[in-house]
């Protein structure tokens, strides 16, 4: 229990460096970036890893 907990707080951590990055990006372009694609892949595996325990 304690493993998924620290995931999701993981989680968190990492949507909100998201957001921070979405709108540093956003003020130099407004396209998609490949960090920001990656990072969203990144938070779907660790997603399903925790979902499948």
């Amino acid at each position: 229990m304690e493993e998924k907990s620290s995931a999701i707080e993981q989680n968190n951590k990492l949507r909100e460096e998201l957001d921070l990055l979405r709108r540093d990006i956003s003020r130099q372009h407004g396209g998609f970036s490949l960090v920001f694609v990656l990072v969203v892949a990144i938070l779907g595996i660790l997603l399903g890893f925790v979902m499948k325990r």
